[in-house]
């Protein structure tokens, strides 16, 4: 017989594992679980964030070679400013037209935001396309001029608060139409902190006409808005209640 296997075994009792007991985890594995989560928790936000704008957002520079274009780019490309407040001022303005999903939403697809690389009349202009393909696509020309403002950052602000509302409201046909969206838009630039300026023969004091307005009755933008989608007429007009009837007349004798 082999004296090898006479001799007691040096090996130590194995005890038995408990099923209910949870494995350890080392620091390593705990860094590696938390950094995970992490990440999955920033692509979520990420996600949200993306689906939360609802169209596509690019912005250009036309004037890269020029001093307003560099400040254009350190101050609001570089950092993501210019999209940010872009972002911004839509949330508010879309939040103010179309309260709760209550009426038929504008179709916005695409938003390119362009600092313009020749001379606008303008500060801020909005252009958007007539062909099919890219309907919903719209074009918001900065003027360069905007960077010499003493405060740029503000300017910019306002500018694209301008832009972004008439980007959401419905376009009007008639004449009468167009001068009650430019009414919109200076009511929706004094409801968001800016002073209403004098733009197509109106004077600056539309925008607080049109705070009076809906003062007296809650809603009147974001109606007066979706009538203008349904093509405004008279008879909707007659429709609504007599004091939206009386402001809608101030309104167009102070857009005359």
């Amino acid at each position: 017989m082999d004296s090898e296997t006479l001799l007691p075994s040096s090996s130590l009792p194995t005890t038995p594992r408990n099923p209910f007991t949870a494995p350890t985890l080392s620091t390593r594995g705990i860094c590696v679980r938390a950094v995970t989560i992490v990440l999955l928790l920033a692509v979520s936000l990420w996600a949200n964030y993306e689906a939360s704008k609802g169209f596509n957002l690019t912005v250009n520079n036309a004037s890269t070679n020029t001093l307003a274009g560099r400040r254009f780019d350190l101050m609001f490309v570089s950092n993501g400013k210019a999209a940010k407040m872009l972002l911004e001022s839509s949330y508010a303005i879309e939040h103010i037209l179309y309260p709760g999903n209550m009426y038929v939403k504008k179709p916005v697809r695409h938003v390119i935001l362009e600092l313009a690389g020749e001379k606008t009349t303008e500060m801020v202009q909005v252009k958007h396309s007539y062909e099919k393909e890219k309907s919903g696509e719209y074009l918001i020309l900065i003027k360069p001029e905007i960077l010499e403002e003493e405060n740029a950052t503000m300017a910019m602000a306002a500018a694209l608060y301008r832009a972004m509302a008439y980007v959401w409201l419905w376009d009007g046909t008639t004449a009468t139409q167009t001068n009650i969206v430019d009414a919109m838009v200076e009511y929706l630039m004094v409801q968001s902190g800016f002073d209403s300026i004098s733009s197509k023969n109106m004077n600056s004091s539309v925008g607080n006409l049109m705070m009076k307005c809906e003062n007296l009755s809650d809603g009147f933008v974001a109606r007066l808005n979706n009538a203008v989608h349904e093509l405004w007429s008279e008879p909707m007009v007659d429709e609504t209640l007599n004091l939206e009837k009386l402001c809608l007349k101030h309104l167009q004798l102070a857009s005359i």
